[in-house]
């Protein structure tokens, strides 16, 4: 009786330990789901020409994670362009506080603390911005707020209380 009585326990416990194993074996999988969903994305920025004339488009490769498309377009716009004969839209003093898309217009809110500069300067950080985050299929217009505010203009030279759009950029360019 005890033999009977040892044997039972003792697949039981086997039968635990296989579906335990198993159960292992699926969160293992699921690591590796996890590790193979950062993917990698070609994205295309743009920065001023060497002569601040135009902006010309940078394509680079970035690892989408955890953090919004539009804010690695930010972060890597800020870091300025690979390419040594482009020169960058933003300059290190201004603080971009966030981005957030809402029908289809990305929000950008940049502190007013250090938001200064020329015409040209204005010029080219509204329109490399817009034109970076509306290579997004799901970004029609730019919306700037300073201090999570609409503003007449952002350094004193272009009127920024609507939205930009790519055909209205590519105008105060010109």
């Amino acid at each position: 009786m005890i033999k009977k009585f040892s044997v039972i326990v003792l697949v039981i416990l086997m039968i635990f330990n296989l579906a335990a194993c198993s159960q292992g074996n699926k969160d293992i999988d699921n690591n590796k789901k996890d590790v193979e969903e950062i993917k990698e994305k070609d994205i295309t920025l743009y920065f001023a020409d060497d002569k601040l004339m135009n902006l010309v488009a940078e394509k680079i490769k970035v690892q989408i994670d955890q953090e919004p498309l539009e804010e690695i377009i930010l972060t890597k716009l800020k870091q300025g362009p690979k390419n040594e004969k482009l020169r960058r839209t933003i300059a290190p003093h201004i603080q971009i506080l966030g981005v957030e898309v809402v029908d289809s217009i990305a929000k950008v809110n940049i502190s007013s603390s250090g938001l200064h500069g020329g015409s040209t300067e204005e010029v080219f950080f509204i329109a490399s911005i817009v034109k970076s985050l509306t290579e997004l299929d799901y970004i029609d217009k730019v919306q700037f707020l300073v201090d999570g505010k609409k503003v007449e203009s952002l350094m004193g030279h272009i009127y920024a209380k609507e939205p930009f759009t790519r055909e209205s950029v590519e105008n105060i360019i010109s």
